[in-house]
């Protein structure tokens, strides 16, 4: 199907993007202050590039959209097979600053969006519950990233069929800043 794991989305220079889940999420990784083009590519789609400059905090919401791109000229379409529509490459796009997030100290600007929750859930592809808060899933490597509105209070929760976690959740109360190595073990237990 379009999107989804079938596209691949690349970064220009020092930043470094993980592989597109089947979701059609995407992470990359870029040094504070980086300034460049991130790309999607899928056959049969075409996809224009997000532009940065000066980047010095973490984002969400990159959705990249692709338009299905017409057969050439000289090979006539089948009448019955219209073109499928625009695609999202992400629903859930990070791109995540590789140091400490800040916020330039001449900057005017309104407070940064949220607050992230950052950790290892030590296994692949395991979910995160958390009311109130947007939780992507884990990576290959078991990376998690959530973002909560700032003075978020609730509890995030790791979930993945057989497996139990310890802790079973995390719980927060007014979050003013990002939170890091918010780790949890993975235990096998199949039911």
């Amino acid at each position: 199907r379009p999107g989804g794991s079938q596209a691949k989305v690349v970064a220009g220079k020092n930043a470094h993007c993980d592989p597109v889940q089947a979701d059609g999420s995407y992470s990359c990784k870029i040094p504070k202050a980086w300034s460049g083009a991130i790309q999607a590519t899928q056959a049969g789609y075409s996809y224009a590039p997000r532009t940065y400059s000066k980047v010095l905090r973490s984002i969400t919401a990159q959705d990249i959209v692709g338009k299905a791109i017409s057969p050439p000229a000289t090979v006539p379409a089948p009448a019955a097979m219209p073109l499928p529509p625009p695609v999202a490459v992400a629903t859930q796009a990070t791109i995540a600053t590789t140091t400490t997030t800040t916020v330039a100290a001449n900057t005017a600007a309104a407070p940064p969006p949220g607050i992230r929750i950052v950790g290892n859930l030590s296994v692949a592809n395991a979910t995160l519950a958390a009311a109130g808060a947007q939780c992507g899933p884990a990576d290959g490597q078991g990376n998690f990233s959530c973002y909560a509105p700032f003075g978020w209070s609730g509890t995030i929760a790791p979930q993945k069929k057989n497996y139990r976690f310890s802790p079973s959740s995390l719980s927060y109360e007014k979050l003013r800043q990002d939170q890091y190595n918010q780790d949890f073990a993975a235990i096998y237990a199949p039911q």
